[in-house]
């Protein structure tokens, strides 16, 4: 794991889809593409379970506004080897 928030969503990103989230202390955003969507929760009696947490694996993607920490971790996934896809093109 190379990232993590935690955070308030108003719907749950479907696999496949973007998450842009804008920087709090620099211009620019950071940009992701969601590769799976993970319910946890725990038993609690038999046949009733409840979520506690849903996680998201994401990857970085690059972006035209990308933050410069985003433009840092997108290199050092490239210096890693990944390879790193860039943000569809949108009239957006």
């Amino acid at each position: 794991m190379d990232y993590q928030i935690e955070t308030d969503l108003i719907t749950i990103p479907k696999s496949g889809e973007y998450l842009y989230l804008s920087e709090h202390i620099e211009t620019g955003l950071r940009a992701f593409l969601v590769r799976n969507v993970f319910h946890q929760g725990k038993m609690v009696k038999e046949g009733k379970a409840t979520i506690e947490s849903i996680i998201l694996e994401v990857e970085f993607i690059e972006h035209p506004l990308q933050s410069e920490s985003h433009k840092q971790s997108v290199e050092m996934y490239k210096a890693r080897g990944y390879k790193v896809k860039e943000a569809l093109a949108t009239a957006y």
